[in-house]
């Protein structure tokens, strides 16, 4: 016996889309499963997707892949309820750049000089590492204060054996 479930309201039912795997009495594959064919799409389209054209940009792929499968959608929608939202987020659509060769070229450069900055900080990062090491050495060599690094030889004195004393105990 299913627990008594409370009625959804109109305004909740506005803020809820259902999207199926595979229709009513169809089968699905699971190597050609909806959430795959969906993070495909989402690759395709570069990142969100608006919600309301999720089953369609789903099924098409499918049907270029030659899958023999259709998903489906439960939304309520009411005026324009859901054309500005996007999956995975809750973002409204966001205005679309143009895709030409030119923008490809502009990020190849842009990540170009990202990395060559690095490079030149490493570099003077490097370059102040030395200094400070050589006015390091430069230091400890001109004060007296600090220990020489020759190492000192020992003299020592040998006392011939005859002359020695003999000590009794």
């Amino acid at each position: 016996m299913l627990r008594y479930k409370k009625v959804i309201s109109n305004p909740d039912q506005q803020r809820i889309a259902v999207i199926y795997g595979t229709s009513d009495l169809h089968t699905a594959n699971d190597s050609d499963t909806f959430t795959q064919e969906l993070h495909r799409v989402y690759k395709d389209e570069n990142g969100e997707i608006p919600i309301l054209e999720i089953v369609r940009k789903v099924n098409q792929s499918w049907a270029d892949r030659k899958i023999e499968q259709m998903c489906m959608a439960d939304i309520r929608e009411l005026g324009n309820n859901w054309n500005h939202f996007m999956w995975p987020t809750a973002n409204t659509i966001k205005a679309k750049q143009e895709n030409t060769s030119n923008q490809n070229e502009c990020k190849e450069n842009d990540e170009k000089a990202a990395m060559q900055k690095d490079i030149d900080e490493l570099k003077k990062k490097m370059n102040d590492l030395l200094e400070k090491q050589s006015k390091i050495v430069m230091h400890s060599d001109a004060d007296p204060l600090v220990p020489s690094r020759k190492r000192k030889q020992a003299t020592l004195s040998r006392i011939p054996s005859k002359t020695r004393k003999t000590t009794k105990t």
